[in-house]
């Protein structure tokens, strides 16, 4: 697994406000081309209501589509 570019208490913060507005979030959609961020996602989908899904960046407008009809 790569090593995360941001300390691992900003995840945790992350982490920590997800949690907190559980109910405010439906989907979340995360962009990113390293592969850490997919087992990220497959970790806290389990635990979260909200709807979580990794896309690479060449797919933004893809994520951002996916956001949009989520409303």
């Amino acid at each position: 697994m790569d090593t995360p570019p941001i300390p691992w208490n900003k995840l945790w913060d992350d982490v920590k406000f997800s949690f907190e507005h559980l109910s405010d979030i439906t989907h979340v959609a995360l962009v990113a081309d390293q592969g850490w961020i997919g087992a990220y996602v497959n970790m806290l989908n389990p635990m979260m209501k909200a709807e979580l899904k990794h896309f690479k960046r060449p797919e933004l407008e893809v994520a951002r589509s996916w956001l949009a009809q989520a409303v």
